[in-house]
């Protein structure tokens, strides 16, 4: 939604927005989840090609702590408090989107992870505003240095002269 290269960048309570909208539309399909984990069976109604796509949803978690892979986050505001501790507090200090987007799905999992992480950090002010003092124009590249040419006939040229001593003097 908020991921075209000409568009105004969202501001936080635009994301807010979006999440609940996008979570209220998610809350069976993690209902699904959750009771397959519980209780090891499927909800009622289901037929057998939802039943496998609800198994193989549920490989990416695990409902019990000691097998525990990452936490599923299932609102707005858990998504907002997750974002919020990875990147804005001392734990992130406004690391980018790479290394916040890195940390936070090594312990939880929503769906359209990457892109929220992305919206949340182009919508934080003080990034914004950091982005805006570096003018990525006035940066110089790095030069390779010249690389004069080689004499193949000589061979000291291609070994150094410290192998050539010793090898032909022997």
């Amino acid at each position: 939604m908020f991921s075209g290269f000409l568009s105004p960048l969202p501001s936080v309570e635009e994301q807010k927005l979006h999440l609940k909208k996008k979570f209220a539309l998610e809350d069976v399909k993690f209902e699904r989840i959750i009771t397959y984990l519980q209780t090891g069976h499927h909800t009622g109604g289901l037929n057998n090609s939802q039943r496998t796509v609800v198994k193989r949803q549920t490989s990416d978690y695990s409902w019990d702590a000691r097998r525990k892979k990452r936490e599923v986050v299932r609102t707005a505001d858990g998504v907002a408090r997750v974002l919020h501790l990875y990147h804005t507090t001392d734990l992130g200090a406004h690391i980018g989107y790479h290394a916040t987007f890195n940390n936070v799905k090594q312990h939880y999992y929503w769906r359209g992870i990457k892109g929220d992480t992305m919206n949340y950090v182009a919508a934080c002010d003080r990034c914004r505003n950091r982005c805006k003092t570096q003018d990525l124009r006035t940066r110089t590249r790095f030069q390779a240095p010249e690389m004069k040419s080689i004499k193949e006939k000589e061979p000291q040229d291609l070994i150094g002269k410290e192998f050539d001593r010793i090898v032909f003097q022997e």
